[in-house]
């Protein structure tokens, strides 16, 4: 009898460790369907909107911020300055338009022209309908107990296209950052 409850309690223990490990691409698999069924509350549930905006804003103004610094046309131009107020705004508007249920899904499987792009609903909506692995290679690990990143390759160059990262809210994760690759961005 106590080698059957000893039985029971390692099975258990493990099955409720594969269930914390798997955690993270649960929640993703959660906010794809979410988003497919059009289902904002559930994307809600899984997206800390407000920390995805915030981060995405820091990073194209900063991309913007480098891309103008490094332009010699603009470094002697008076208006620069008049430019990247300007910019932010349209910055802001971007990440608004962007962070929705169908773009976000797109930029999450690393299609950031569906998911800027102001008139890609229909692109949007065919990107989010991709399986998630299927142009990208996925590489995930463990940051802290508490902190998950996803890396989405480029099947062909290898290089990364889009990098999520999740934190744990007590036995669930929730997307919190989408970090786009800077390099790309700088190029003149």
């Amino acid at each position: 009898m106590k080698k059957t409850y000893l039985f029971l309690f390692i099975v258990a223990v493990l099955a409720a460790g594969f269930w914390l490990y798997t955690g993270p691409q649960r929640a993703l698999r959660d906010i794809k369907v979410a988003a497919d069924a059009g289902d904002v509350e559930g994307i809600r549930e899984r997206v800390d909107v407000p920390a995805v905006k915030e981060s995405l804003k820091e990073q194209l103004t900063a991309m913007m911020q480098q891309k103008l610094a490094n332009d010699s046309e603009m470094k002697n131009n008076p208006f620069a300055g008049l430019g990247m107020m300007f910019a932010g705004k349209m910055v802001e508007t971007m990440v608004d338009a962007a962070v929705t249920p169908t773009h976000l899904v797109a930029l999450i499987k690393g299609n950031r022209s569906a998911a800027f792009d102001k008139d890609s609903d229909a692109s949007a909506k065919e990107a989010a309908s991709e399986p998630l692995d299927s142009k990208a290679d996925l590489e995930g690990s463990y940051n802290s107990l508490d902190r998950y990143t996803l890396r989405l390759l480029d099947k062909e160059t290898h290089k990364q296209t889009v990098a999520l990262t999740m934190h744990r809210d007590g036995l669930s994760w929730r997307l919190t950052s989408i970090q786009l690759p800077t390099e790309e961005a700088t190029k003149d």
